[in-house]
Formats: structure tokens, sequence, C-alpha cells
């Protein structure tokens, strides 16, 4: 159902924000 696209498009959408917020901290840690 379309529910069910949006909710697996969210669901993607906040694992790609957690993966490039964890992939800047980690950039961040490793500067001077």
């Amino acid at each position: 159902s379309i529910c069910d696209k949006v909710i697996l498009s969210l669901s993607i959408l906040t694992f790609s924000l957690m993966d490039f917020t964890l992939t800047i901290s980690q950039t961040d840690h490793i500067k001077p």
C-alpha cells in the first residue's frame, strides 16, 4: 500500500541521515 511505501521511505531517510551525521562527527574528531 501507499502507507507502507511512505513508512519505508521515512525509515530509509532516517537511517541515511543518522549515517550521514555519524560520518560528519567522525570527520570532526579526525580534524586537529
